[in-house]
């Protein structure tokens, strides 16, 4: 039978809004089954890491945002290499992105109580791939590993979110008015072009400057948006979008379906909707990688790479594959 270590944030989104004591739940939950771990920083998660390696755990099961995913999986790629146990995201967070791409039960404590039938079932476990991103950034001393890096007014607006207060409906008001502020005042800082040069795939974009950047290596993003018209190959390419301000001054209105039902690239340049191994952009000043955002205080130079692969349990009923 597989043994489970369970990496708890208890200051993530939906995690700190659970009646006090609650979280000892996924505690009894796999008490009998490995090694449950509650951190009360990011400096703690090496620890972490380090004694469930130790302890051998065949699955490595964070209940946390997407920004507390990123923590645990980049940390282990830096301090370990190699493909980590297979993984389990369980809803803790806000936007639950990774979560959702996999189909985890909303309410955690029942995907628990399900993983741990798993985990002490004769069959095997439902595993299915997703890739991740490898960013390089010249200002930084390690790669970050992450599922979804955008850059650009959607990095803008991700800022709003974040000062006035995390939440969908928040999400939604900024992004409806964002729309509106498109088509009516396309001069507003937010919708300043980045003066960058972009290569996909060592092939330079034509024109320069952006005024949008999403690279991801999951279909499935914040608020369910699935913006990208081809899946990527895990480990071997990645979703890619670039947006230009002609094309977002021509098409504003039509920005909800962008980000929802996905739309090809344009043959003029201005909007870009591919699949790559590796994007490079130069110039850029701050990012969001899952939700958090970096900010290096300069112009940068960043490589996104196609990254490693992990295992992740599937709890969707149409997604057992290996």
């Amino acid at each position: 039978m597989s043994s489970i270590g369970v990496l708890i944030n208890p200051h993530s989104g939906s995690n700190r809004r659970l009646p006090k004591g609650r979280l000892d739940g996924l505690r009894e939950i796999f008490a009998e089954r490995g090694v449950v771990i509650e951190t009360q920083s990011k400096e703690e998660v090496p620890g972490a890491l380090e004694q469930f390696r130790r302890c051998g755990v065949d699955v490595l099961a964070v209940s946390g945002g997407d920004g507390t995913i990123r923590s645990a999986l980049s940390t282990y790629f830096n301090m370990f290499g190699g493909e980590p146990p297979i993984f389990v995201p369980l809803r803790g967070g806000t936007m639950n992105m990774v979560a959702g791409d996999v189909g985890s039960c909303k309410d955690q404590f029942k995907a628990a109580q399900k993983l741990k039938g798993m985990l002490e079932a004769p069959s095997p476990l439902p595993v299915t791939r997703r890739g991740m991103l490898k960013v390089i950034d010249a200002n930084r001393d390690a790669p970050i590993y992450c599922f979804c890096l955008v850059e650009g007014f959607l990095c803008r607006l991700l800022e709003s979110y974040y000062r006035k207060g995390a939440g969908t409906a928040a999400a939604l008001r900024i992004i409806s008015s964002a729309v509106i502020n498109a088509l009516f005042s396309p001069q507003s800082p937010v919708f300043q072009e980045t003066r960058s040069r972009v290569c996909i795939d060592d092939n330079e974009m034509e024109h320069e400057g952006h005024l949008m950047i999403i690279a991801s290596s999951i279909r499935r993003m914040a608020l369910g948006f699935t913006p990208f018209t081809s899946p990527p190959a895990p480990g071997v390419t990645l979703n890619l979008i670039r947006m230009r301000s002609p094309y977002l001054k021509a098409a504003a209105w039509r920005l909800l379906q962008h980000l929802y039902l996905g739309v090809d690239s344009h043959p003029n340049g201005t909007f870009t909707n591919t699949t790559a191994r590796k994007v490079e952009v130069e110039g850029v000043t701050s990012y969001a990688v899952d939700g958090e955002i970096v900010n290096n205080g300069r112009r940068s130079n960043i490589e996104i790479h196609a990254g490693p692969t992990l295992r992740v349990i599937s709890f969707a009923e149409t997604d057992g594959g290996g």
